[in-house]
């Protein structure tokens, strides 16, 4: 199987690999690639490749086993990851057009502001975070030797929280 890009082609040659004898052409617009290479129904070694002249177009159905399940199971592997990314080559081109979509809506700015999302903080608005969750989840369940001082009489006080400014 070579894709070094789309479309791919499944080639098929003499035994030694200096000849070529025929090439498939696997379907990149969407087509189902069964329509290329499609298994038989009885056995996981043995597929049906539509092999195909670049020059005349002409066509012909020729049937292709492998001894060994293993070599079989790879060729399967190979044809589902040509599928993968078929897929996710369309899903990437759907983004960049909803991306595209947005940027113009909103004028030219960036993705963030054209989909209405504004994260940043507020003039005198404070973020507090709470540290004592995170140094119970991460100790080892003693109590850290400054704190217990600081308390006194060993209650366990909370922790001063942080108070951090908007930049």
């Amino acid at each position: 199987m070579v894709a070094q890009a789309v479309p791919a082609y499944l080639k098929c040659s003499d035994g030694c690999g200096r000849e070529l004898f025929a090439e498939c052409p696997l379907p990149h617009d969407g087509t189902a690639l069964t329509t290329a290479v499609e298994p038989v129904v009885d056995s996981s070694r043995y597929f049906v490749v539509r092999v195909e002249d670049r020059e005349s177009r002409k066509h012909a159905f020729v049937g292709v086993g492998f001894r060994e399940r293993n070599d079989a199971s790879d060729f399967a592997a190979a044809l589902d990851d040509y599928r993968q990314y078929l897929r996710r080559k369309q899903e990437a081109e759907e983004m960049r057009e909803e991306f595209t979509k947005l940027k113009t809506a909103a004028g030219g700015e960036d993705g963030a502001a054209a989909a209405g999302l504004d994260l940043s903080l507020k003039p005198g608005q404070t973020i507090h975070i709470n540290l004592s969750s995170s140094l119970k989840r991460c100790g080892s369940g003693k109590q850290n030797s400054s704190s217990s001082s600081t308390s006194g009489s060993g209650s366990g006080a909370a922790p001063p929280q942080l108070k951090l400014a908007p930049p």
